[in-house]
């Protein structure tokens, strides 16, 4: 650094050689002088200042830099008098001498800048970049020691910082909009903006904002700052901010020149960048197509060769299960399956504990034709028409995305085999309906006897039936789901001596024997499991004589219909349908009309009308008990009688005569139930 000081001693020396020039380095700074307002200056410019002032027989000349070492020079004549010092062109060769270093220093600077240009273009990757511009932008700049650098995401239209120095990392969540803070005016108006003071920084800050506010608590707030527009011609890619933390006043039009250079060199990197990346993205793509296809038209040749095996197979194999371990062993994986109408194969642990999976209709609606994984299993279920009819399954450490696909294409062939036993049992319901048909048309013979025999129904002293109806049938499938629950009908009932078949939407079941009790299990047992089999309602007829079997069926399907009248799920014996037996034939609308008639003066909602049908209905429950029925609505005998003379009154009926009782009774109960 002495180097200021010779110089500067030998030009002044030689100019002026009567003179004593004494020079040294000055500790005063620039931007304090700045930001003093109190001291007055003999010259003062963007980059340095001159005080002039006597001091005993000498002058004292502080030439003040802003990006040269400062200097203090004393000057003295031989005769140690004022006048003799000619100051003016001492002052001029001075700031000669600072301009032509000032020059050099800047020529310095912008040679920074072509240096790092050259890192900027050296790179492709916006990762490299940002680095660069980082270090760039600080080795550029004098004083500087932060950068923040943003680019505009046009999607969610803000700034986002990319690359951030001098803060710390949660300064990355400090995003801005356009018009927002100093960059978001920045990058709005395509102009740069200079604040060489604290007060001011934060003067720009006109608006809260509760991002900030968390950023900026454990960061600094710069004493001085420039941003500006990271511009490619009329295309703004960003802002480019640095930041002094520790002074105040340090940035001239100088940094802002080179800031502006350096940034314009920054925006044409980035473009680059985005074009490289464009390029790059574009031939990816073409390579993954290029490569998906190769692997489709693979998995296509894998697929003929896997279906032309499995014709094969199947001829050679007469059934599923010596099909299924023919590929097993042909894939060399172990495969298990399990089909709706209970059939299973494999050595596969749990295997069966997927019949629940299996027939539980949200794992069907979740699933969908792709496979899915639970425990340790794969499992890919076989869908017709949107349900679920079986599964292959394997372990899931075998369940490659080629065996995968084979096992796509063996549930594509299995499922022909179980639409044939669908097929199969809509042609067996339809025989068994025929027959029954005509077993009720004919009665108990030994004709019908002998067919009922023949298909596995033995005609013993005792019979009842049940009838069942399906919960939430769903609309496509329907076959899939009769075999469904027909085959969880039949391992429910398999000691028993049933006879079953569906009509539309229930299903029919007669349970012969010698044996009351037995018959009445079989009803038990359908009590407790209807539910889970798929039915959300039960009818149940009387244990009666077979020769009877039609009734049977009356007394079921009535049974059922009360269920349906009373809107209400659940299993109901006939015996426990009670008088709404008499009323299943009736339409709704003449069963209101009947309460009406009978109950009207004590419907109409008033308060009055309300207690007196509590009245009449605690009367009736409690057998005409006028001791009973007085205290279970806390009330004095006599308060009873006249509400009971009341309610004649308004029905003009006498509860005392039975069959106006029996009416009235009748109607309390089927209002009760609407």
């Amino acid at each position: 650094m002495s180097e200021y000081i010779n110089e500067l001693e030998k030009i002044l020396t030689l100019k002026h050689p009567r003179l004593t020039f004494s020079i040294l380095y000055s500790p005063k700074r620039y931007d304090d002088l700045i930001s003093d307002n109190s001291d007055k200056y003999d010259f003062r410019n963007d980059h340095f200042i001159i005080i002039l002032c006597k001091v005993d027989s000498c002058i004292i000349l502080d030439a003040i830099s802003l990006y040269i070492p400062s200097l203090t020079l004393k000057i003295e004549a031989p005769d140690r008098s004022y006048d003799s010092i000619p100051i003016e062109t001492i002052d001029a060769d001075v700031k000669n001498y600072l301009y032509a270093k000032i020059l050099q220093q800047q020529s310095w600077l912008f040679q920074r800048i072509s240096e790092n240009t050259w890192h900027l273009a050296s790179g492709l990757s916006h990762q490299i970049i940002t680095q660069h511009v980082v270090d760039g932008a600080l080795k550029t700049i004098p004083f500087s020691d932060a950068v923040i650098f943003r680019i505009y995401d046009e999607e969610h239209n803000i700034l986002r910082p990319v690359a951030v120095s001098g803060f710390k990392d949660n300064y990355y969540d400090y995003s801005v909009s356009p018009q927002e803070s100093i960059s978001g005016k920045v990058f709005e108006s395509r102009k740069p903006i200079i604040l060489n003071s604290k007060d001011d920084i934060l003067a720009s800050f006109r608006r809260y904002s509760a991002i900030r506010a968390s950023v900026m608590e454990n960061n600094p707030i710069a004493n001085s700052l420039i941003c500006v527009p990271v511009l490619d011609q009329h295309y703004c890619y960003g802002t480019l901010t640095i930041l002094s933390l520790d002074r105040s006043s340090v940035f001239n039009s100088l940094a802002v020149s080179l800031l502006e250079t350096f940034a314009s060199q920054v925006a044409l990197a980035w473009r680059n960048a985005k074009q490289y990346d464009e390029k790059v993205e574009s031939f990816n793509q073409v390579n993954s197509l290029r490569q998906q296809l190769e692997m489709q038209n693979e998995m296509l040749r894998s697929n003929l060769d896997f279906h032309n095996e499995m014709i094969r197979l199947s001829i050679k194999n007469n059934t599923i299960e010596s099909f299924i371990k023919a590929i097993s062993n042909k894939i060399n994986i172990e495969v298990s399956y399990i089909d709706i109408s209970g059939e299973m194969y494999g050595k596969l642990n749990n295997i069966h504990k997927l019949w629940v999976s299996l027939t539980d209709i949200k794992i069907n609606e979740m699933s969908g034709e792709t496979g899915y994984i639970r425990d340790d299993l794969y499992i890919k279920p076989m869908m017709q028409n949107q349900q679920a009819v079986g599964f292959v399954v394997v372990n899931k450490s075998d369940a490659s995305d080629y065996i995968r696909v084979m096992l796509s294409r063996l549930s594509d062939f299995l499922i022909m085999d179980i639409m044939k036993k669908v097929s199969s049992l809509l042609i067996e319901n339809k025989r068994k309906s025929s027959i029954m048909n005509k077993v009720l048309s004919n009665g108990i013979n030994e004709d019908t006897t002998s067919t009922l025999s023949e298909n596995g129904f033995m005609i013993q002293e005792w019979i009842g039936c049940a009838v069942l109806s399906l919960a939430n049938p769903t609309k496509g499938g329907e076959d899939v789901k009769m075999l469904d629950v027909h085959n969880k009908l039949k391992s429910l009932l398999v000691r028993s001596n049933a006879f079953i078949y569906y009509d539309e939407k229930k299903f029919m079941i007669y349970s012969s024997d010698n044996s009351l009790d037995k018959i009445n299990s079989t009803f038990t047992k359908l009590e407790k499991e209807f539910v889970n089999v798929g039915f959300h309602q039960a009818g149940f007829s009387n244990i009666i004589p077979t020769i009877r079997i039609k009734q049977s069926l009356e007394q079921a399907l009535t049974t059922l219909a009360v269920l349906e009248k009373r809107n209400k799920e659940g299993a109901l014996r006939f015996n426990n349908t009670g008088i709404e037996r008499l009323f299943v034939n009736h339409e709704k609308e003449e069963i209101k009309q009947f309460i009406h008639d009978v109950l009207s003066p004590l419907v109409d909602g008033s308060e009055k009308s309300q207690v007196l049908l509590k009245t009449l209905n605690a009367y009736i429950g409690h057998g005409c008990s006028v001791n009973n029925t007085a205290k279970s609505l806390d009330i004095h005998a006599n308060t009873l009688y006249q509400r009971i003379r009341k309610v004649e009154s308004l029905t003009k009926m006498d509860l005392s005569r039975s069959e106006d009782f029996l009416i009235i009774s009748v109607a309390c109960h089927m209002l009760s139930l609407s």
